[in-house]
């Protein structure tokens, strides 16, 4: 099994106040596959990764997809 790179995700998402289930909406996934994504278990897709990256830029108008994937 290959290491997972660590994300920034949890954290961030938790200092705005959003739940996974809103996150997981938004991407247009269950939010079991959301949780799987967020702690690492499976991948997030480039697209999810840039959608997710949109979804932060109205709180973090500076923020980074690598900022938070990487």
């Amino acid at each position: 099994e290959k290491k997972r790179m660590p994300n920034k995700l949890l954290g961030i998402r938790k200092a705005v106040g959003v739940t996974q289930s809103e996150i997981a909406q938004y991407l247009d996934i269950a939010q079991m596959t959301f949780s799987r994504k967020e702690s690492g278990k499976t991948e997030f897709k480039r697209s999810e990764m840039e959608k997710i990256t949109t979804f932060f830029k109205q709180y973090y108008p500076d923020i980074t997809l690598e900022e938070i994937f990487f």
